[in-house]
Formats: C-alpha cells, structure tokens, sequence
C-alpha cells in the first residue's frame, strides 16, 4: 500500500509542476505536454519499483529546458570533487547532486558533460555498493543513445527509480534519502541561478515556486529518518527553507526570491 501511495504521489507532483509551466508560457505548455507524454509512457514501469517520492531533476530541468533557459558553464558541482566525498553520507548527497548535473547536462545534449557526470555517478554508485543502477549496461545504453534526446532521458529517469527502488528494498533507507535530497538542492541551485542570469525571470521563479510542493514532500521522506546524524543537519536546513516558501505572496517579491537563493547557495555550498 506505502508504494502504492509514493508513485501516486510522484505522478500528482510531477503533474502539479507541469501543469504551473503550462499555466505560464507557451514554452510552458510545451513542458507540460511533455511531461504528461512521459507520465503516461512510464506510469506502468514506475509502479514496478518503489515509487520515487518526489519530481526527478530531469523533470526539473526539462522545464527549464522548455522555457528557455540557457546552459550556464561552471555552475555544476566539479567532476574532481568526487575524490572528497570518502564517508557514506557525503557520497550519497554528491551522487544525487551529480545526477541532477547529469540530468542538465544530457537536458541540452552536452555530450561530453554528460559522459564526465555518467562517470563520476558510476564512481559513487561503486562507492556505495549499489548493484542495480549505473552499472555497465547503464553506461553503454547512456553513450548509445547520446544522439537520442529522448531515448537518454528515459534510460536516466529510470537510472533514478532504479537506485531508489533497490536502496529501499535493501533497507538504506537513510542513503536512499540522501540522494534523493542532494538531487533537490542541486536542481533548485541550478533554478536559482538560471534566474539570477535571465533578463526574463518569470517563467523560471514559477519554476523555483512550484517546488515548495517537492520540498513538502521531501520533508516528509526524510521525517522517519531525521534523528539520524547523517541526516539531521540537512533535514534541519530544508525545514528552514520550507518556512522561506511559506513567507512567499503572489506574486513572489525579489527579497522572498533572494532569500531563497541565498539559502540554497549556502546549503549547498556546504555538501559540495
């Protein structure tokens, strides 16, 4: 019952943001009708697996994609960084910030980009002895299809289920959690900072706004788990995020927005 209530919640999520998008801009409607595609195709291959419990950053950044937002070089977390991250919970967040970068990346079909963050996500996923996801089937399809758009992001999104759905079933659930965060934080970032460099922030602030509802749901993910020392200080910082978002008005004012950004950049800064 529990997974059969997580993929429900997935797909409400990921309707919920679509819909905004559409609700915005023409690009918007775009990503919407996208999304809703993906959600039909993947609906009966998702409720196989443990239901990943909030948007993956490829919807994320697909939605950026589709109202217009550029590529900014340089705001990823390095590839070198990976040799930092030698305890279990900074390998689980920087694996899931890393799948966010690889989601980006691949998102604008930056072939080498996505290659260095396939490779690094494969170094962690060793690290952290999960068997199921990124292994070398996973890496062969990924370089197949770089030609293929939409070959590449089904064959990442289901990377995302898949990791997910084996931590849980073998009982990791704090890494589980921790992936799932560090994606968040890294998409939000990568959100926030696409709208500090757009003349036309609109469509990316509506973007930002709507993940209010995956940050809910984030929360509740990590609540079970919040005592854990690997966990507590994170949880702590999100839960100060969320009180961000409950100051917002509409329309969202530029110091509410600044707030924000400047909260996710230091969060982030500190797992990186």
């Amino acid at each position: 019952m529990k997974t059969q209530v997580n993929v429900k919640l997935l797909f409400v999520f990921l309707a919920v943001a679509a819909m905004s998008c559409k609700n915005n801009s023409k690009s918007g409607s775009n990503a919407f009708d996208n999304l809703t595609d993906r959600l039909v195709d993947k609906q009966e291959a998702v409720e196989e697996v443990i239901g990943y419990p909030i948007p993956t950053s490829y919807e994320v950044t697909t939605m950026l994609n589709d109202a217009g937002a550029p590529y900014i070089i340089g705001i990823n977390n390095p590839t070198d960084n990976v040799k930092k991250y030698l305890t279990t919970k900074d390998r689980a967040i920087n694996l899931g910030i890393y799948g966010a970068d690889l989601s980006y990346a691949s998102t604008y079909n930056l072939k080498q980009e996505t290659r260095d963050y396939l490779h690094v996500s494969q170094e962690l996923i060793d690290e952290l002895q999960i068997e199921s996801a990124f292994n070398h089937d996973f890496a062969k399809k990924v370089e197949e299809n770089l030609e293929n758009k939409d070959s590449l992001i089904s064959i990442i999104t289901d990377s995302f289920y898949d990791t997910y759905s084996y931590l849980r079933k073998n009982k990791q659930d704090v890494t589980s959690v921790l992936i799932v965060a560090g994606s968040w934080i890294e998409s939000v970032y990568i959100t926030s900072q696409i709208i500090i460099t757009s003349n036309d922030k609109e469509p990316f602030i509506t973007i930002l706004e709507n993940q209010k509802n995956s940050l809910e749901q984030l929360l509740e993910v990590l609540e079970p788990v919040k005592e854990d020392m690997s966990v507590a200080d994170i949880y702590a910082k999100l839960k100060e995020m969320e009180k961000i978002y409950e100051g917002f008005e509409s329309p969202v004012a530029t110091e509410q927005i600044n707030v924000l950004t400047t909260q996710i950049e230091e969060l982030r800064g500190s797992l990186v």
